[in-house]
C-alpha cells in the first residue's frame, strides 16, 4: 500500500521547492469557461496580505492564464509533481508549460486511471467483482454513474485483489454492478500566494499533504482538496499583522465534529487569530487571540462562505451572510500565516474537511465587504451548495 508519508519523504529528496509539496482536502473548480468577466475575492476587497485558492484571486491575476494556484503530485510511479495554473476564465486550469509532456493536461488527465472495475455499493461498502485493468489503492477517487462526488477509497480492505470489498468515504447505493473508474491519487504539494506577495505554503516536512479530487461539487465540475489529520503547510512569514485584520474562506468540516479546526490562521502560541470550527458540532467562529465571536448556525458537512474580523473594538464572524459579534483580543502582532491548521509549533486544530480558498487582509472588513465577499463566493461555487444564501 502506498503511503502519503513516504511520498513526503520522496518530495523532499527531489527538491520540493522546485515543484510541489503538499496535502489537504479542498474543493476546486475546473473547466467551463465563463461568458462574463471573472471577478474574484481580490476584486471585492483588494490588497489581501496573502490568498490561496483553487480559483483566481482576481480578474487581473487570471487574465494571462499563467498564474500558479497549486502544485499537484501524482502519487503513482515516481511521484511526478507539476504546477497548476489559473485559466483566464478564473477557473483552475491545466498543468503549467514547465511541466514537460504533461503541460496543458487537466488534473484528471495528469492523474491517469489506476483501475477500471465492476462494482456495487451499499452504504460505504464497495463490493468489487472484477477489474478489467489496473489495481485499486487507498485514496483512489472513484467515479461512475450515480456515484457521489467526491468518493474515494478510505480503507482498501480486500478489493485490491477482487473479488473483494473496500470502504468508501461517503454512504450511497449502487445496487446493480456497473463500471467504476479509479483515478490515481493526487495530493497538493504546495499552495501559491496569488497576491504576488510571495507567501507560498509548501508541505511541512514530517507531516502529510491534502488529497486532491478533480470533481467534488457543482455536479462534479468543481474539484476539491481534503485536509486530514496530520496535514500541515508552511507557515509563511509576513509583516507583523496587528488589529484590525480580516479573514475570508470557503470550506466545510466533514469529520471530527467536536474538535477545533482551522480554515485560515495567523495564530501561534501567544498571538494572532483564525477562523475555524468550534469544539462542538455545527459551529464556526472568529478567534482574536484571547477572545472570539461565537457561531451562527453553521451545519457540518455543508459548504460555507466565512468572513472574520478582528478589530480594535470587537470580533465578527459572518457565515453565509449571518453574523455575530464578540469581544476582541489582546497581544501583539503575528508574523506568520497558514491554512487548514494553526501556525503554532504543534500545528494544532487541523481542518478535517474541504478547503476551497482562504486569505487574510490587514484591514477590518466593513459590513458591506462581508456581504459582497459572501455573494461572490456563493455565486462562483453555486449558492445551492452552501448552508444558507447570503
Amino acid at each position: 500500500m502506498r503511503r502519503l508519508f513516504v511520498l513526503g519523504v520522496l518530495l523532499l529528496s527531489i527538491g520540493i521547492g522546485m515543484v510541489a509539496r503538499a496535502q489537504i482536502l479542498a474543493p476546486i473548480l475546473f473547466g467551463g469557461a465563463r461568458t462574463t468577466s471573472y471577478s474574484g475575492p481580490g476584486d471585492i476587497v483588494s490588497g489581501a496580505l496573502a490568498w490561496y485558492g483553487l480559483r483566481g484571486y482576481s480578474g487581473a491575476f487570471a487574465a494571462p492564464g499563467t498564474g500558479k494556484s497549486i502544485a499537484l503530485v501524482n502519487q503513482g510511479g515516481a511521484g511526478i509533481a507539476c504546477d497548476v495554473v489559473i485559466a483566464s476564465s478564473g477557473n483552475l486550469g491545466g498543468m503549467a508549460s514547465s511541466c514537460g509532456g504533461h503541460a496543458g493536461q487537466t488534473p484528471q488527465q495528469f492523474a491517469g486511471t489506476d483501475a477500471t472495475c465492476t462494482a456495487t455499493i451499499a452504504s460505504t461498502t464497495m463490493t468489487v467483482s472484477s477489474c478489467s485493468s489496473g489495481t485499486l489503492h487507498v485514496n483512489d477517487q472513484i467515479t461512475g454513474a450515480g456515484i457521489t462526488s467526491p468518493s474515494y477509497i478510505a480503507s482498501i480492505g480486500t478489493c485490491a485483489s477482487p473479488p473483494g470489498t473496500c470502504t468508501l468515504n461517503a454512504p450511497q447505493t449502487v445496487a446493480v454492478g456497473e463500471t467504476v473508474t479509479a483515478t490515481t491519487v493526487l495530493i497538493v504539494g504546495e499552495w501559491y500566494d496569488q497576491t504576488g506577495g510571495g507567501h507560498d505554503l509548501p508541505f511541512q516536512a514530517g507531516h502529510i499533504s491534502a488529497l486532491f479530487f478533480y470533481n467534488c461539487i457543482n455536479n462534479g465540475t468543481t474539484a476539491c482538496a481534503l485536509s486530514i489529520t496530520g496535514t500541515a503547510y508552511g507557515p509563511a512569514t509576513i509583516s507583523s499583522l496587528v488589529r484590525p485584520y480580516s479573514f475570508s474562506s470557503v470550506g466545510e468540516r466533514t469529520s471530527s465534529f467536536t474538535s477545533f479546526s482551522t480554515f485560515v490562521s495567523t495564530f501561534t502560541d501567544t498571538v494572532g487569530g483564525n477562523i475555524g470550527t468550534g469544539n462542538t458540532s455545527n459551529t464556526i467562529y472568529t478567534y482574536c487571540n484571547t477572545n472570539s465571536a461565537g457561531s451562527p448556525t453553521a451545519n457540518d458537512n455543508v459548504l460555507h462562505a466565512i468572513q472574520g474580523v478582528c478589530s480594535t473594538t470587537n470580533s465578527v464572524v459572518n457565515v453565509d451572510g449571518s453574523e455575530l459579534t464578540g469581544a476582541t483580543g489582546t497581544g501583539g502582532g503575528s508574523t506568520v500565516i497558514t491554512i487548514m491548521t494553526n501556525a503554532d509549533v504543534s500545528y494544532s486544530s487541523v481542518l478535517q474537511g474541504l478547503f476551497e480558498e482562504g486569505g487574510a487582509w490587514a484591514i477590518a472588513f466593513s459590513s458591506g465587504n462581508r456581504t459582497s465577499m459572501c455573494k461572490n463566493q456563493q455565486s462562483y461555487y453555486g449558492a445551492g451548495n452552501f448552508g444558507a444564501t447570503c
